[in-house]
């Protein structure tokens, strides 16, 4: 999964690259179609829309997004979106479903604090921009949609990878080797996009898993546990104290 998130991460350069420009959006239409599809593909792949379901209609996802609109943006967001309502089901300058993008950009929009209103920025500057094609209209939807798209699959990779190490310690299969592992985990889990519950959750099972004598399996409960925060601010501080808790577990294991 790292080497697809990799992979998209550097897919997302190129997309911000052409984004940038403001050349004819037409000059760009297939190639942003083209990197687009890799995202999709790797949604598919790892069952995204099983952990971020949106089961909306467009008209219930135009009646959101209009309610979320600040009101001297509605009249050019309701226009692209009832374009977007009678969009072809594929495009034919990108190849994309530009209906598709706004339903998964939608259903990945609290990853971030302003996922709502990237969407509704990308959409409204088709119309600030002069377009208000069904090719730009895809175009701009590709913007959010990636982003998002990165963010839940790193999300996705950090889950697994936390209840992995959980399930090593619980079967007592970790090593010596994996010290620098799990301490990158740790700060690593301090700066994802986990929420509070799924941390203190996968703390929970390490605590249960660690035996009451073993100091170690404790050590690493800890630096998972305190690496949370509910505060975003003090992520930076979490994880030092994270690091310096798996540091000591780690010369724990040295004696």
């Amino acid at each position: 999964m790292r080497e697809d998130i990799q992979r998209l991460t550097l897919l997302i350069h190129l997309l911000q690259d052409i984004f940038s420009q403001s050349a004819n959006v037409h000059d760009h239409t297939a190639k942003i179609g083209e990197l687009t599809r890799e995202f999709i593909a790797i949604e598919a792949k790892y069952r995204i829309a099983d952990d971020f379901p949106c089961d909306l209609t467009i008209q219930q996802i135009t009646n959101d997004i209009l309610q979320a609109c600040p009101e001297t943006s509605k009249t050019n967001v309701a226009t692209i979106l009832t374009s977007i309502a009678a969009a072809p089901a594929i495009e034919g300058e990108t190849g994309l479903n530009i209906q598709y993008l706004l339903t998964r950009a939608w259903a990945f929009r609290n990853l971030y604090s302003n996922g709502a209103s990237l969407i509704i920025d990308n959409l409204e500057h088709n119309i600030i921009g002069g377009g208000g094609c069904m090719a730009g209209i895809a175009g701009r939807l590709a913007q959010p949609y990636t982003a998002l798209l990165l963010s839940a699959l790193r999300k996705k990779a950090e889950e697994r990878e936390a209840e992995e190490l959980a399930a090593a310690v619980k079967a007592n299969t970790y090593d010596d080797n994996q010290a620098d592992e799990e301490l990158e985990l740790a700060c690593a889990l301090s700066k994802s996009y986990i929420t509070t519950t799924h941390q203190y959750d996968y703390t929970k099972k390490l605590a249960a898993a660690a035996d009451d004598e073993d100091d170690e399996d404790l050590a690493l409960a800890l630096a998972l546990s305190i690496s949370n925060s509910e505060d975003k601010t003090d992520q930076d501080t979490n994880a030092a104290t994270a690091a310096s808790a798996a540091t000591l577990r780690h010369n724990w294991r040295a004696c």
